[in-house]
């Protein structure tokens, strides 16, 4: 049977990614293993994921990030609040069970139901700052309906949001940053691995790449490599 030069090139690139994602789980795992071998299996109990949480909700209110984005990105608010809906509306933009998306996607559910602009239980003399915004070129990847475009816009925005959270911890020390920076690419790894694991038995993530994504994982980790120790 006659296979043309363009069928050939795209066997040969859907084999490599196989690989590569094959690869990429396998010392993810191992990686896991070796440096934090108690996964975290509730964020809501990990002082880094909720650290995510904290910095992705206070970001969206100081950026004012408008309800079209936060509905593209989780899409529509419903009266159902059912882990199973839940579940179904974080496949959108997240990776489901990354350690790190959940406190995100979370982050993103708590601002969409708010009753007002201000965070619930922040103190007066503690008001955030307003931004103002994001800009043009990730509002509109933000809106992208195509899971790449949206994905790769999301990451830099989660990095700045985390980032601002992480440096406001001024009080650590430098070995306790760099456990924290530690920590959090655990929680990559741990979330790479599950994406990788989706992508090969699921149709939901059958067109993600382990590159982009995992938005969370991959606008924490930076947050965290960008956090400068102070001498």
């Amino acid at each position: 049977m006659f296979i043309n030069g363009t069928g050939i090139i795209m066997r040969i690139s859907f084999i490599l990614v196989v690989v590569f994602a094959l690869l990429v789980e396998s010392v993810d795992c191992s990686q896991g293993k070796k440096n934090d071998p108690k996964l975290v299996t509730d964020w809501k109990k990990d002082p880094v994921c909720k650290a995510v949480y904290d910095g992705v909700l206070k970001g969206l209110y100081r950026d004012q990030v408008s309800d079209e984005i936060v509905t593209n990105i989780i899409g529509k608010k419903t009266k159902t609040k059912d882990r199973k809906a839940l579940r179904k509306r974080m496949k959108r933009s997240f990776v489901l069970d990354c350690p790190l998306c959940e406190p995100t996607f979370e982050a993103f559910l708590a601002y969409q139901t708010r009753k007002s602009d201000r965070i619930p239980g922040l103190t007066r003399g503690g008001a955030l700052k307003l931004t103002p915004g994001l800009d043009a070129k990730l509002q509109k990847e933000l809106l992208s309906d195509d899971t790449k475009t949206r994905l790769k816009g999301l990451a830099p925005v989660v990095q700045q949001w985390v980032l601002v959270k992480l440096e406001s911890n001024s009080e650590l020390k430098p070995a306790e940053i760099q456990e924290w920076k530690k920590r959090v690419e655990q929680r990559s790894s741990q979330g790479k691995s599950k994406l990788v694991s989706l992508m090969q038995n699921t149709k939901d993530y059958k067109e993600w790449s382990p590159y982009w994504g995992c938005a969370a994982c991959n606008g924490s980790r930076e947050a965290a490599l960008n956090w400068k120790t102070k001498q």
